[in-house]
């Protein structure tokens, strides 16, 4: 059978070696893996499917931050369609959905704080001010209870219970949330390899810089449920090498 050698010679070579997937790769520590966890790379991942849009728009960024040229950035995307795929298929499989809490963190922080000051201030205050207080919360009772010094002292401790609880459920919920951390950790550090492999450059970590900024579009265009807030992006990336100064 006689080869078409016009239609081989049109093949592109590859400009630059990449690695795909490389959630998979050996040096992980056991950590990061979840449970029952095989290596990815030993299967077959199926890449991510973006639809013309989301690809459009990463695209765009890439051309509108003009980071490298126009075979890293056709190359990147490549990648991050490898990655996502394997990531999904390998990390988010073993995680149990995690809601939302930040609002409601933020919140039972404020209630928190609040509750600590309220109660300083009813401990600091003096012996007319608590009784003008005694005075006023009997007037309201409707229940006729006596407000005395015993009363209030129950309430500030109250009110000390509850600046506890909502420490106490602000710290539970972070520790119910750690797996979801570990991988937003992971899905972190894999954009930042492809990101320094295709683009030759080291991923900043200041607001001002590109990668943030691409790490921000991509998890917005696909909705992985990945953390992508400076601080965060910050520690992930601090003392792996991976970041640039």
């Amino acid at each position: 059978m006689q080869v078409d050698r016009n239609v081989v010679s049109i093949q592109p070579k590859p400009a630059r070696l990449i690695r795909a997937p490389l959630l998979g790769i050996s040096g992980s520590s056991d950590e990061e893996k979840p449970h029952d966890q095989e290596s990815a790379a030993s299967h077959f991942v199926e890449p991510y499917s973006a639809d013309p849009d989301q690809r459009s728009v990463i695209r765009q960024v890439l051309d509108d931050l003009d980071i490298s040229d126009d075979e890293g950035r056709r190359i990147f995307l490549l990648a991050l369609e490898y990655e996502i795929g394997a990531f999904q298929q390998v990390i988010l499989k073993h995680l149990d959905p995690v809601e939302d809490t930040a609002t409601v963190d933020a919140q039972m922080a404020h209630i928190a704080t609040a509750a600590k000051q309220l109660s300083d201030l009813l401990v600091d205050a003096g012996d007319r001010t608590k009784a003008s207080i005694l005075k006023g919360m009997a007037h309201a009772d409707i229940f006729n209870r006596i407000a005395d010094n015993r009363y209030l002292a129950s309430l500030e401790c109250e009110i000390d219970r509850l600046a506890c609880a909502c420490e106490t459920s602000i710290e539970t919920e972070r520790r119910r949330q750690e797996p979801s951390n570990q991988a937003s950790r992971r899905f972190i550090k894999m954009l930042a390899n492809i990101y320094s492999e295709c683009f030759e450059a080291r991923p900043g970590c200041e607001p001002d810089e590109p990668f943030p900024f691409i790490l921000r579009i991509i998890v917005e265009q696909t909705g992985l449920p990945v953390r992508f807030d400076e601080s965060f992006v910050r520690q992930t990336l601090s003392g792996t090498g991976l970041a640039g100064s």
